[in-house]
């Protein structure tokens, strides 16, 4: 199973994402690689959580992997007391 990360963009083959979907990648990390780990596996997107719950959201592509990181991002703070 190959898993592209953005942390790993220089091992990525040219083909393995296209530019619009690189682009996708790197934005989605810009707004939410500080609570999920974005990758995109066997052309599914995926976000796993870096709040030590390690869920993993998947959608077939980036906006939908977007929205279900904005439903699934209020949860995250459920029961902390900041």
């Amino acid at each position: 199973m190959e898993a592209f990360s953005i942390r790993r963009q220089d091992s990525v083959p040219d083909d393995a994402l296209s530019r619009l979907q690189a682009g996708d990648l790197l934005s989605l990390e810009y707004h939410w690689g500080s609570a999920y780990r974005i990758s995109v596996v066997d052309g599914r997107w995926q976000a796993v959580s870096r709040d030590g719950r390690d869920r993993t959201l998947t959608a077939p592509d980036a906006p939908a992997l977007r929205d279900a990181i904005r439903r699934d991002y209020p949860g995250q703070h459920e029961g902390c007391s900041l």
